[in-house]
């Protein structure tokens, strides 16, 4: 029975051998060696682990090189990192390539001519490439005239597209997927033709050249060999009201200003003037101290190498003398009980109607405090003032925010009040005075005559008085000291009359 079992192993082995191939037993998913082999090849047992590729994300990309493309698959641990082909796209290997895990790494694309190549990966027991193709996209082209525009933007270009056509319809070219930009800035862009598009030139924080570049599902054709120069805009100047003398820190407003070459002393102007000097705070705002001047309107303009900004409303300022109050040769006073006061304006004029002061931004203010102001002519303001007690009051006029001279006016006591306005030229009657200005009025007088008062009761401010007798009939002003010697001053509310009739 041994025997009979050895002669059949035997005749196997016999068998094999004239039949010509091996067997070689392994482990399930090994590689079996070939048949055909030479009866005399030794059996071979082992795993071979070839990398495969499977699919790989994006698809294409700029012939420049620099796409990330995520590449999926098997194996890619036998991938040797320090080898720079482990990774090629068609025969050249890629910039950079970085292992995930066995079944993704990253690779980076090499710069390559424009077409389809495949992706290869190898490792130490074989390699694997890609079914699907890379393409390297060539990208198209665009060429516009030199431009200037606004660094607002909204300016609209034509550009002639080369490298292709962009597709017979509207419609065929947004499934191409086309955009825009305008140096760094993303564009919008509109098909006009199959060679031609409009771009709208986007807003930009730094007024210089820039090119105009069109990409396609992320690949970007070669720069317009034309530019857009744009120039910076101006959109406020604050305050817009200012001293001859110079030397305010005026804030000019816009949009451009980080191309302003800060070295050069005549990119921002004042009227004719350069700025004493300006700080560029960011892209839309500049700080400049203002050179002195002549009254008036003057531009204020900031100019890049490729432009300066244009004139406008938004881009002047008034230079203006300094406005005060006329004492009028000590003659203008202020009453103790305040009230409307209208003073005469010297320095310059407060504007010709009541529409034009509203624009000339004048206040009035006492101390810290604003004061209700309005315009009487070009000349005269109407001030409501607070009552006082002081012997002088100190005012300032503004103009936006540029104050002229204080003026110091004197504060007048003055009658408020009187019980009885008139009496026969005998006099006699009783009347109650109220004045402003004093507690302790004297000195009581109708005209030339004086008169006999006394304090009214549970007040400081008020006096009763018998009216003297005159010698003539007719209107006279009823006037008093205060405890300092100071003379109270003439109002409508101190008129008295004497009468020939008891």
């Amino acid at each position: 029975m041994g025997n009979r079992t050895r002669a059949r192993r035997a005749t196997a082995i016999v068998a094999a051998a004239v039949t010509g191939f091996s067997v070689v037993v392994v482990h399930p998913g090994a590689v079996l060696a070939a048949a055909g082999a030479p009866a005399s090849s030794p059996a071979r047992a082992g795993v071979l682990a070839l990398p495969t590729v499977t699919s790989f994300t994006p698809t294409s990309g700029a012939q420049a090189g620099g796409t990330a493309v995520t590449v999926r698959g098997t194996n890619f641990l036998t991938l040797d990192r320090t080898n720079p082909d482990a990774v090629t796209f068609g025969d050249v290997a890629a910039t950079k390539f970085v292992i995930r895990s066995d079944k993704e790494l990253t690779a980076v694309s090499p710069p390559g001519t424009a077409g389809p190549v495949t992706v290869k990966v190898t490792g130490s027991d074989g390699s694997g490439e890609s079914t699907g193709k890379f393409t390297y996209q060539q990208g198209f082209g665009v060429e516009i005239a030199d431009v200037q525009a606004s660094a607002a933007g909204g300016a609209k270009i034509i550009g002639t597209v080369s490298g292709g056509t962009i597709g017979a319809t509207a419609a065929a070219f947004r499934g191409m997927r086309i955009s825009a930009a305008v140096g760094e800035e993303s564009a919008t862009v509109a098909w006009v033709d199959a060679t031609h598009v409009r771009i709208t030139v986007p807003p930009t924080g730094t007024a210089a050249s820039a090119t105009v570049t069109l990409i396609q599902a992320g690949v970007a054709g070669p720069p317009s060999t034309g530019t857009v120069d744009y120039y910076p805009v101006i959109t406020r100047v604050s305050p817009t009201r200012v001293s001859t003398a110079g030397g305010a820190t005026v804030q000019i407003v816009g949009e451009g200003f980080l191309g302003v070459d800060e070295t050069d002393e005549s990119a921002v102007t004042i009227g004719d003037a350069p700025a004493t000097s300006f700080t560029i705070v960011s892209a839309t705002q500049i700080n400049a101290v203002i050179p002195e001047a002549e009254a008036g309107t003057v531009p204020v303009q900031v100019a890049t190498a490729t432009g300066a900004s244009r004139a406008s409303d938004a881009a002047k300022l008034i230079y203006r003398g300094p406005l005060t109050f006329d004492n009028a040769g000590g003659t203008q006073f202020l009453r103790a009980n305040g009230g409307q006061h209208t003073l005469a304006v010297t320095g310059g004029t407060v504007g010709d109607s009541s529409k034009a002061f509203t624009a000339e931004k004048i206040s009035v203010k006492w101390g810290t405090t604003k004061l209700q102001t309005a315009w009487v002519d070009s000349t005269h303001l109407r001030v409501n003032l607070p009552s006082m007690t002081t012997d002088t009051l100190t005012l300032t006029i503004l103009q936006d925010v540029t104050a002229g001279p204080s003026a110091t006016l004197p504060v007048a006591p003055v009658i408020t009040n009187m019980s009885v306005t008139s009496d026969a030229l005998a006099g006699g009657k009783s009347v109650k005075i109220s004045v402003a200005g004093t507690d302790s009025a004297t000195d009581f007088t109708f005209g030339a005559n004086p008169a006999t008062c006394k304090p009214a009761p549970r007040t400081t401010t008020a006096f009763v008085c018998t009216v003297p007798a005159a010698t003539a009939a007719g209107p006279v002003a009823v006037g008093f000291k205060t405890g300092g010697g100071t003379s109270s001053r003439y109002t409508a509310a101190s008129a008295f009359s004497y009468s020939e009739l008891d």
